[in-house]
């Protein structure tokens, strides 16, 4: 949607002596990261969200290629690279689809030694021709959530879908960063709610009564998928818990403030089931 920002981290170590202190910064590992916001295209999902729960555990990279190609004509070819953030999307018909940016790290070519001309990257002129934009993907439809018995929900803005990832770096004294393992995957859903009569909420979130979530329980109680649809498009978060509420007493805001769900890890004959379903219309 807007620029990508490219940036080179290195993590150093210090030498230090009583007749010098600091006297050199010595290299450890480094890597190369590039984020930007997608634009707002209902196009391939899986290219948004490309890893399952099942990957928890798992390698990130596999020496797969990064592409910058600029439209004055240059390829920027990074090596060893994978996703490392994920974007937030924000499901609105008055808001560009993506909320946030979504991340790439570079660690180098895992086939070549450090020294090589071409172990980072290769730059190369080629002239630019992209045949992957298509505007009749980029649509604003109208959403509405439904969760268990509570259907039809209206948000204020919009419904905020923020997958996060945790990675680990592993490496290798000789060599710096050689890989990342996946080591966890969340996914909350935030939305301020329009409509709802006063005392509403507070049974939305479980606070009293029979359906109360009480110390020791899950959010995931009532055990209901939070699906945000429209045009064609849906979300879904997997056994979503309310987590967090607020009501606003004051002259000009709506009465309800932001909540929050949280999704839930399920399972299904010993296979853990996604935490997050997305599809866009074909």
């Amino acid at each position: 949607e807007g620029d990508l920002q490219l940036g080179l981290q290195r993590e150093t170590f210090r030498l230090n002596s009583a007749f010098a202190p600091n006297f050199d910064a010595r290299l450890i590992p480094q890597a190369v990261t590039l984020s930007g916001r997608p634009v707002s295209m209902h196009d391939t999902a899986a290219k948004y969200i490309p890893y399952a729960v099942g990957a928890v555990g798992s390698l990130l990279f596999a020496n797969t290629p990064l592409v910058v190609w600029t439209k004055a004509g240059t390829k920027h070819t990074w090596h060893n690279a994978a996703i490392t953030g994920l974007p937030t999307f924000n499901f609105s018909p008055i808001a560009p689809l993506f909320d946030g940016d979504i991340t790439f790290t570079a660690l180098g070519d895992s086939t070549k030694e450090l020294v090589d001309d071409a172990a980072w990257l290769t730059v190369s002129a080629v002239a630019f021709a992209d045949t992957t934009f298509n505007q009749t993907k980029s649509t604003n439809p109208r959403y509405l959530a439904t969760w268990g018995d509570w259907e039809d929900l209206e948000s204020e803005d919009g419904f905020r879908v923020q997958p996060v990832i945790g990675t680990s770096p592993k490496r290798v004294a000789n060599w710096g960063v050689v890989n990342y393992s996946l080591t966890d995957l969340t996914c909350v859903c935030r939305f301020i709610p329009v409509g709802l009569a006063e005392g509403d909420l507070y049974d939305l979130l479980g606070l009293q009564g029979a359906a109360a979530i009480l110390p020791g329980q899950s959010l995931a109680k009532a055990g209901d998928d939070l699906v945000i649809s429209g045009g064609g498009v849906s979300c879904t978060l997997s056994a979503a818990g309310p987590n967090a509420g607020a009501k606003r007493f004051g002259l000009e805001p709506l009465r309800d403030g932001e909540v929050e769900f949280i999704a839930t890890s399920t399972w299904a004959a010993g296979v853990r089931a996604p935490l997050l379903t997305l599809a866009f219309p074909a």
